[in-house]
């Protein structure tokens, strides 16, 4: 996997995005995400509200927006370029993406995120960018793979990983999100073969 070095102007843009986020998510611990006003981010973070627009254009991209998305975009195509799509997915999303977000602090976003309703409906808008770059990754690496089985593995896929990411942030034992996600895709491989053999 390549690593991306960051110019100096890169990692200041980074951190002002990360604080901003934080910010936002520390006022949710007393406010709903409708009620606040990007003037009062803004205020909270010791920053104007020109720059709040200019790091992120809407008060709903801060709750979308993750540092990791364009590495887990590369992550994925990686693997699908090595592995049947939907194995490809599974051993991105365990080997290589849970070790990145399982964090502290993605996980104090997350518990605020599924406790949220307003937030998650967000998110789910957010997370359509990715499923896309997915799908883009299957169709450009496995061309006899038509597209509306790509939607539906980079969908299925993203949905399992998702589901693995909620059991993750409830979770009081503390278990590794890599576990919770190997968890996840071994009970969709269950269910699937419960289908087909239903069928």
């Amino acid at each position: 996997m390549s690593t991306t070095v960051l110019s100096l102007r890169e990692r200041n843009r980074l951190n002002a995005r990360l604080h901003i986020q934080d910010t936002l998510y520390r006022l949710l611990e007393e406010q709903s995400y409708h009620d606040l006003s990007v003037a009062e981010i803004a205020a909270e973070a010791g920053v104007g509200a020109a720059t709040i627009y200019r790091h992120f254009g809407t008060k709903e991209r801060i709750v979308t927006w993750s540092e990791l998305d364009q590495q887990t975009a590369e992550m994925v195509r990686a693997r699908v370029g090595t592995l049947p799509p939907f194995r490809a997915l599974e051993v991105a999303f365990t080997e290589d993406i849970a070790p990145l977000v399982d964090t502290p602090r993605r996980r104090s976003m997350m518990r605020a995120m599924f406790t949220n309703r307003a937030l998650i409906g967000i998110a789910a808008v957010g997370d359509v960018d990715l499923t896309d770059a997915i799908t883009a990754a299957i169709v450009g690496c496995h061309p006899e793979v038509a597209q509306l089985e790509a939607e539906i593995t980079a969908r299925v896929g993203y949905q399992t990983f998702d589901a693995a990411l909620g059991q993750w942030q409830a979770d009081p034992d503390d278990r590794s999100l890599a576990s919770h996600v190997k968890e996840a895709f071994e009970t969709i491989g269950r269910i699937t073969v419960a289908v087909v053999g239903a069928g």
